[in-house]
């Protein structure tokens, strides 16, 4: 409740304080907030800070600890206080240990039933039903029979996208969570909230890019341990203890894949010198052959190189990106806008559409015939005034007219799922609107 309605530390000591005194002598309500972290502590729901240079070059963690300065770009670890008070960190990363998290999932009799449906209950038809169904896992389950054998070893997905905390009040500050999924859950349960574990917090005002390796060490390296070693937890459905370690033996059997990758290994492994950090002496950072900027922290998993499918495509990302493409080059919104001189100039050289090509004028400088996709400030105008009359029903998708500016010509704040509805709704029957208008005049837009 303290975090669903907001409530203030003071709010909740006044409200453990009229409860304790409400309830019978001797009874074990909390005194305060404080207390009442510390017994959510012991449940296995704490996390750590970790310090991290305010250029994202290292984080001050394990052999850096103790220093007061970035090793790479010198940048000092904390705010100046002049020496008065406790010293504050530039920039924290929250890091929520995983394996208490997973050890919870046993504590129940029925959520560690859940744990090992995919193995028990899964129906096991060719029908692609759970992430167990699929070759990828199937791939993984033959290159490590041994983890595959034991039914509570956990197969877990990893995801991240950036978020501002603030809404629009405040676009200087982002925060980037990594949350991770048990894909042993069966479907109806793996994709609810209550089993998304959220491992780090990342703060960052801008894209990591490929910084983003020195937020994922702490997981990484948990991860790591996780497969070399496991862990002893309690089997609550079973009433037994079990640890499944990794063996320690190299995999030497050959893998069967329909597109083999030694090539991009090969490349990779050439891949040296990769400095991270936003330090302005490390902006531009060389592209080594044929294209690799870096080798991602994910290849130190030692399962990792041998996995048929390492990320998946975010559907709903997807159609944000298409719907500010189409609409930006519809209405010539610089950044969006994917009718670019480049563009036309690939047109001449392909041979095709040649009155999109550019004309060179005798001085040097060429005209851009205007495309017939192109909208013109009249049927811009039209277009923005049907985005302001549609209605949605409520529930159904954001009140996207406020998010028209016709003064600018753009469209701003749209989520992904509003983006889903402009593609999927509302521009199919702007479309038709725009077409009804070319034939007969009938409407604006």
């Amino acid at each position: 409740m303290k975090v669903t309605i907001h409530w203030s530390n003071k709010s909740v000591d006044m409200m453990l304080e009229f409860l304790t005194k409400l309830l019978p002598k001797d009874n074990l309500v909390p005194k305060s907030t404080y207390e009442a972290k510390k017994i959510l502590h012991e449940l296995g729901l704490s996390y750590e800070l970790i310090d991290a240079c305010v250029n994202d070059c290292v984080l001050f963690w394990k052999a850096n600890t103790t220093l007061d300065k970035c090793p790479n770009c010198n940048a000092s670890r904390y705010k100046t206080n002049h020496g008065r008070g406790k010293k504050i960190s530039r920039k924290v990363l929250r890091y929520f240990p995983l394996t208490p998290r997973l050890k919870r999932l046993y504590m129940s009799r029925k959520r560690a039933e859940d744990m090992k449906w995919f193995n028990e209950k899964r129906l096991d038809d060719d029908v692609l039903r759970h992430p167990a169904d699929s070759d990828e896992w199937k791939e993984f389950d033959s290159q490590h029979p041994e983890f595959a054998l034991e039914p509570r070893n956990v197969t877990l997905g990893l995801v991240t996208d950036g978020f501002n905390p603030f809404g629009n009040m405040n676009n200087s500050y982002s925060l980037w969570p990594v949350v991770l999924i048990p894909y042993n859950l069966p479907p109806w349960l793996a994709m609810k909230d209550p089993f998304f574990m959220l491992s780090l917090l990342i703060p960052s005002e801008s894209q990591l890019g490929i910084d983003f390796d020195v937020y994922m060490r702490p997981l990484v390296d948990e991860l790591n341990e996780l497969w070399k070693n496991g862990t002893l937890t309690y089997d609550a459905s079973t009433r037994k203890r079990k640890s499944k370690a990794y063996n320690g033996k190299h995999e030497k059997r050959k893998r069967s894949l329909v597109i083999p990758i030694e090539k991009i290994e090969e490349q990779l492994a050439s891949v040296t010198g990769v400095t991270y950090g936003k330090h302005p002496s490390n902006r531009k950072r060389p592209r080594q052959n044929p294209n690799w900027t870096k080798v991602s922290i994910l290849y130190e998993l030692p399962y990792w190189k041998k996995k048929r499918l390492r990320h998946n495509i975010d559907v709903m990302h997807v159609e944000k990106n298409f719907s500010e493409n189409v609409v930006g080059t519809m209405l010539g919104i610089d950044g969006k806008n994917k009718d670019t001189d480049k563009a036309r100039m690939d047109l001449e050289d392909m041979n095709i559409r040649k009155e999109l090509w550019l004309t060179t004028n005798p001085d040097g400088s060429y005209v851009k015939p205007r495309a017939s996709f192109s909208l013109t400030p009249k049927e811009r105008e039209g277009f923005f005034e049907f985005l302001k009359s549609v209605k949605y029903p409520d529930g159904y998708a954001a009140n996207i007219s406020r998010s028209v500016n016709a003064k600018n010509g753009r469209l701003t704040g749209l989520k992904s799922h509003d983006c889903h509805v402009l593609i999927q709704r509302i521009l199919p029957i702007g479309m038709r609107g725009y077409v009804d208008k070319e034939i007969s005049t009938a409407h604006t837009f």
